[in-house]
């Protein structure tokens, strides 16, 4: 659809109406960077140390994995009746 809404089998009017579409999608819309930063620090985001950015490919250690484990979200089965 145009911005008229009108529904257009125009070939150079769908690539112009893609072209508007994907600029608005990618286009830098950072108001406020420091509000953007407080609230990323609140948030509870994973963090690489410095051995796995030097190692990538060193083995997993048990307790890496235990505590990937314990951190997983749980479920609860659904009661029956």
């Amino acid at each position: 659809m145009n911005e008229k809404g009108e529904i257009t089998t125009n070939t150079k009017e769908i690539q112009t109406i893609i072209k508007i579409y994907y600029d608005q999608l990618y286009a830098n819309k950072l108001g406020n960077i420091e509000e953007m930063d407080a609230f990323l620090e609140k948030q509870k985001l994973p963090k690489l140390d410095l051995e796995e950015i030097e190692n990538p490919n060193r083995p997993i250690a048990r307790e890496e994995i235990e505590a990937v484990i314990q951190n997983l979200p749980t479920r609860e089965k659904p009661r029956t009746i």
